[in-house]
C-alpha cells in the first residue's frame, strides 16, 4: 500500500500543474471574449486585449491534448472553456454546411480596393473595375476609392454601369471616400460617421415604390502604424525579429501605445454608427466594409447586436480579408437585418490581389414578410 501512494504522488502534481496552467488559459480567453463589452473610450489597452484571442485559444486546446496525454481527470477545465468561449470562437472561425443561395437572391460585394490599386500595378484600377463588374453583384460597397483619378471617369464608371447603372460618393473632404454601386437608384446619402480619414456613411437605395434599403458603407479607424511598424508587428507575430529583447519590449510598447490610441478612436466613430442604427431599428438595412478590427472586438460586437454577422452566419474558416503585416484575421465584413434578410454563401475573395484587401461577398434572400 506504501508503495502504491508513492507512485501517486508525482502524477497528482503534475495534475495539479496541468490543472493550473488549464485554468490560466481558460481565464485568459474568457477575459479577452468579455472585453468586447468594455469600450475602449474607457480603457483603451482593452481594445488591443482582443488581438490576443487566437494565442489564447491556442492555448486551451493545447491544454486540452495535454490533459488528454497526461492528466486525463483535468480534461474537463479546457472543455469548460471552450464551451464557456463558443460564440465568441464561432464568431473568429465559423463553420457552417454550405448551401447555395436561392433564386432571387441579392449579391452584397464590399471591397476595400486602397484606392483601386494606388497605382502600384500597371491598369490596376481597371483591373479590380473589371473584376468587380464580373462578380456581378447587385450592390458593390467600395473603401477608399479614388474618385478624382483620370481613370475612374474614362475606364470604371463605364464598365461598372452595365450591371449597377447608379452609383454615388461620400467623402470628408479628404483623402477617405466611400463608393457604392446599385442596380437600384440611389435617392439619397448621408455621412454618420467619422473619424479622421475613416468615415461611415449611409446611401438610401430604392428597391420599390416603398421599399428603401439603408446600405451602410463603413471604414472604421485604421490601426495608424506606419509601414515600419507594421512591418515590426509582423516580425514579432512571427518571431523573425532578430533584435535584442530590450529594443523588442520598447518596440513592442510603441506599437501597443499606437493600437490602444486607434482603438478609442474606433470606439467613438462606433458609437455613432450605433446610435443610426439604434434609431433606425426595424428598418431594412444592410452594413457592410473595412472594420479595421477583429471578430473579437468592441465595433463587432456593437454591430452585431443590431443586426446579422453574415460570415459567421454562412461562411467557414478564418476568413483572412487582409494579407499583409501578419494580420491573419477577418477585418472585413458584411450584416444585415435579420427580419428582412437572410444570408446565404458569404465568402473572402482570395482570387484577386491588387490591393491589400480582399473583397467579401454574400447573397442575401429577402424574406417574403418584408418583400413588398
Amino acid at each position: 500500500m506504501a508503495n502504491k501512494k508513492k507512485k501517486r504522488k508525482p502524477y497528482s502534481f503534475l495534475a495539479r500543474l496541468v490543472a493550473t496552467i488549464s485554468w490560466c488559459t481558460v481565464i485568459l480567453l474568457t477575459l479577452c471574449s468579455l472585453s468586447v463589452l468594455v469600450s475602449p473610450r474607457l480603457f483603451g489597452y482593452v481594445g488591443v486585449f482582443g488581438l490576443g484571442f487566437p494565442f489564447f485559444l491556442f492555448g486551451v486546446l493545447t491544454m486540452l491534448f495535454v490533459s488528454l496525454l497526461l492528466a486525463p481527470r483535468t480534461a474537463w477545465i479546457p472543455l469548460v472553456g471552450l464551451l464557456l468561449n463558443f460564440i465568441s470562437i464561432r464568431n473568429y472561425y465559423p463553420v457552417n454546411i454550405s448551401s447555395p443561395p436561392p433564386k432571387g437572391s441579392v449579391k452584397i460585394l464590399s471591397f476595400n480596393t486602397a484606392a483601386y490599386g494606388g497605382g502600384k500595378v500597371h491598369d490596376a484600377g481597371r483591373k479590380i473595375a473589371e473584376y468587380m463588374a464580373k462578380s456581378k453583384a447587385d450592390i458593390i460597397c467600395v473603401q477608399e476609392a479614388d474618385v478624382d483619378a483620370s481613370y475612374m471617369k474614362n475606364d470604371i464608371l463605364p464598365l461598372m454601369r452595365r450591371h449597377t447603372p447608379h452609383s454615388d460618393t461620400v467623402r470628408d473632404g479628404r483623402s477617405s471616400t466611400l463608393q457604392c454601386f446599385s442596380r437600384w437608384p440611389i435617392a439619397e446619402k448621408k455621412l454618420i460617421a467619422s473619424e479622421g480619414n475613416n468615415v461611415c456613411a449611409v446611401f438610401k437605395i430604392l428597391l420599390g415604390p416603398t421599399d428603401t434599403l439603408h446600405l451602410i458603407n463603413v471604414h472604421l479607424k485604421s490601426v495608424d502604424l506606419s509601414n515600419d511598424e507594421r512591418n515590426e508587428f509582423s516580425g514579432i507575430v512571427h518571431r523573425k525579429d532578430s533584435l535584442n529583447s530590450e529594443v523588442l519590449q520598447k518596440k513592442g510598447r510603441t506599437i501597443v501605445s499606437k493600437l490602444s490610441a486607434s482603438s478609442e478612436k474606433r470606439a467613438q466613430q462606433v458609437d455613432q454608427l450605433a446610435a443610426y442604427l439604434e434609431a433606425h431599428q426595424g428598418e431594412n438595412i444592410i452594413l457592410c466594409g473595412d472594420f479595421n478590427d477583429t471578430p473579437i472586438s468592441y465595433a463587432h460586437h456593437r454591430v452585431s447586436t443590431f443586426l446579422k454577422d453574415c460570415y459567421a452566419a454562412t461562411g467557414n474558416g478564418l476568413g483572412r480579408s487582409f494579407m499583409r503585416y501578419g494580420m491573419i484575421v477577418r477585418i472585413d465584413n458584411i450584416f444585415c437585418s435579420s427580419s428582412h434578410w437572410k444570408p446565404f454563401s458569404c465568402r473572402v475573395e482570395t482570387d484577386i490581389n491588387l490591393s491589400d484587401h480582399y473583397p467579401i461577398s454574400c447573397y442575401l434572400k429577402r424574406k417574403r414578410d418584408n418583400s413588398k
